[in-house]
């Protein structure tokens, strides 16, 4: 399945553990436990982000679609990854700053699930998140959009690549961070189209003629390899014509 593209528009067995030998946990296994923690953590952060915005802004109303409640642990056996209905609603939130449609099908056929802002949610059966993920498999490992659930991922084989997922706080106010340091490790360790969302928003508000702290933008400018502030007044001024 395929999801379509332009530059305005992405279509896009557990065993008992023998007492003698597995006491005490490999280095490994440490890690490993460590990041899917992570992983849940920042996962609960986002829905709970986005559940309170919701709370503050929306008057309460009836859903058609509700979502599984995040279970508390991640997932940690074949047995457990398996219990997941084709029928669950899982909330899928939209990473990308311009539209963002996913198709169930190649060719962008079957069901199409489209995201307009960044940081909207939609529930969709998992089901067709199962071959939105399959078919389009570079979009879900550069985190386009992430899945908000802590088993999901881990049973589409996508751990891995939410070790570089940021939460939309933090894409959103990474121009607030004080700690240049700190700026250069976000922006280098995330995902190619966070990188690209971050300074979408960037762009945005230059635009806009919001205040953005100079400084920070100059550190990311050359991390991107491009002069995010010229490339932004340029484009106003474009738009002014």
């Amino acid at each position: 399945m395929a999801i379509k593209n332009d530059t305005k528009k992405d279509m896009v067995k557990s065993t008992q553990p023998n007492k003698e030998t597995d006491n005490v946990k490999s280095a490994k296994e440490i890690e490993l436990e460590s990041k899917l923690l992570k992983m849940e953590e920042m996962l609960r952060q986002l829905i709970q982000e986005k559940e309170s915005q919701s709370n503050n802004n929306e008057p309460k109303q009836a859903e058609p679609m509700q979502a599984e409640p995040i279970h508390q642990k991640v997932a940690t056996n074949a047995e457990e990854l398996d219990e997941i209905p084709f029928k669950t609603f899982i909330k899928v939130m939209s990473l990308t700053n311009h539209t963002l449609t996913l198709a169930t099908e190649g060719m962008g056929r079957g069901k199409l699930y489209n995201f307009v802002d960044f940081g909207q949610m939609q529930n969709i059966m998992y089901e067709d998140v199962e071959n939105i993920v399959h078919n389009n498999r570079s979009f879900a490992e550069d985190c386009k959009f992430v899945i908000l659930h802590p088993t999901v991922p881990r049973l589409l084989s996508l751990e891995k690549s939410y070790e570089k997922l940021l939460d939309k706080k933090t894409i959103e106010e990474i121009l607030l961070i004080n700690d240049k340091n700190k700026i250069k490790d976000i922006f280098s360790n995330t995902t190619k189209s966070i990188q690209e969302t971050i300074v979408s928003i960037i762009t945005e508000k230059i635009i806009n003629d919001e205040s953005v702290d100079l400084n920070n933008i100059a550190v990311i400018s050359d991390l991107y390899g491009k002069d995010i502030y010229t490339m932004a007044k340029e484009a106003k001024s474009r738009n002014a014509v």
